[in-house]
């Protein structure tokens, strides 16, 4: 199993039994849109008709007195004169939610941010308050320095990107208008409780919930969450205000080590009060493009329910 983790969300609908359908023509023309996404600054927009680009920028902001870097993809129509929302996107080809966007009409800055892994313990990036977090709100106040934007985003992310994700937008959810984690390696539910990746809710970073010792076997190569500081950060209790944001989880079927933990985080959410909808596609740990599309959907939903109001 290919394991990201160690290689680098209003009305309540459950969908906890239904799999995004894969639909073969959509798939083709979202690629063929993909192909036109500006890698190295030379591609042309063939769903405009014309010659605008995609246009992808790597921006950079001071933050703690050092350089840090962003990407950002504007819609292929954009105008500096609209509002846009900022739509958030952490690990995986994220690259590829441009064309989504394209074809859902979702009017969408993609962003994609860097997220700082050298020299700092590698859970750092799971947990928005030991400084990931500020980092983000520090890019995000520096493109709305540039940008027509909303006050609030649309978040997501893959693995690692989900650790951050869903902790950011309970933490901070007052810029948070949607949440989509995807198959983290660890929950910390709305209770407070902390969930690993094959292993399920621990006590502290030796022991299972039920006081029993969780055998070395099963603690390997999990040391950057069972750990002392990071169970401590994980077991935070999320803010009453935090139940304003909606949540889509998702988890693939086929995830064995993630897909109980995000279905019991799924239900610690609905108990709790949270809005939120699920999906359990049939994949492995992988970023399809089926799962980016429920994703692109489920936020268009929500911006759709916000522009009824």
């Amino acid at each position: 199993m290919r394991d990201a983790e160690t290689a680098s969300g209003f009305p309540m609908i459950d969908t906890r039994n239904s799999q995004p359908q894969r639909l073969v023509s959509q798939d083709l023309s979202v690629m063929l849109l993909c192909l036109l996404v500006v890698i190295h600054g030379s591609a042309a927009c063939g769903r405009c008709g014309d010659d605008r680009v995609p246009a992808r920028v790597r921006k950079t902001v001071m933050i703690d007195g050092a350089k840090r870097s962003y990407d950002v993809w504007l819609p292929s129509n954009f105008d500096k004169q609209e509002t846009y929302w900022l739509m958030i996107a952490g690990f995986g080809p994220v690259e590829r939610y441009w064309a989504l966007l394209e074809q859902a009409e979702l009017r969408a800055i993609l962003v994609k941010p860097k997220f700082q892994l050298q020299n700092v313990p590698r859970a750092r990036m799971a947990f928005p308050s030991r400084g990931e977090g500020g980092a983000i709100l520090k890019m995000i106040e520096h493109l709305r320095a540039s940008h027509r934007v909303h006050s609030k985003v649309l978040l997501t992310g893959f693995s690692g990107g989900a650790n951050f994700a869903h902790r950011f937008a309970f933490q901070h959810s007052e810029v948070v208008l949607a949440c989509a984690p995807y198959a983290p390696g660890s929950w910390s539910t709305p209770d407070g409780r902390f969930l690993v990746y094959g292993i399920g809710e621990v006590r502290d970073a030796r022991t299972f919930a039920n006081g029993d010792p969780i055998p070395a076997t099963q603690r390997a190569g999990r040391g950057h969450y069972l750990n002392d500081w990071a169970v401590k950060a994980g077991k935070q209790i999320a803010p009453p205000a935090a139940k304003k944001v909606p949540f889509l989880v998702m988890c693939g079927s086929q995830d064995t080590e993630r897909l109980g933990n995000a279905k019991e985080f799924a239900q610690s959410l609905e108990s709790a009060g949270f809005q939120v909808e699920t999906a359990w596609p049939d994949t492995d740990h992988e970023l399809t493009m089926d799962v980016q599309r429920r994703i692109v959907t489920f936020f268009k939903k929500v911006v759709e329910d916000v522009d009824h109001q």
